[in-house]
């Protein structure tokens, strides 16, 4: 935040993350900011593992993200999707547009 001057950053990405009170998120949430995924619900999938791996993180006191919450994306053609493109689901949230408030 300081060195970008800006309280409106975005968290978001393999976070390696099995459990929602792991140290390293527990830190996240600490410097203030939400967990969109802090149920763990299943964004990677192999034939072997089931994990909440991607997250997306925002910050919880700005306004912008009030109504955020994290979406995951399943593939219709599970199988080409994994063989094509990634084993991990797609993610996503919303963002209201505001004006700057920092």
């Amino acid at each position: 935040r300081d060195h970008f001057q800006d309280q409106d950053l975005i968290l978001l990405g393999d976070l390696n993350c099995l459990k929602a009170d792991e140290p390293a998120l527990e830190t996240l949430l600490a410097a203030g900011f939400k967990d969109l995924n802090n149920e763990d619900a299943i964004t990677y999938r192999t034939t072997k593992y089931l994990s909440p791996f991607d997250r997306i993180l925002v910050p919880l006191e700005q306004s912008e993200f009030r109504y955020s919450e994290q979406y995951i994306l399943t593939p219709a053609r599970g199988k080409q999707h994994f063989n094509r493109y990634s084993d991990h689901f797609l993610v996503l949230t919303a963002i209201r547009v505001l004006a700057d408030d920092d």
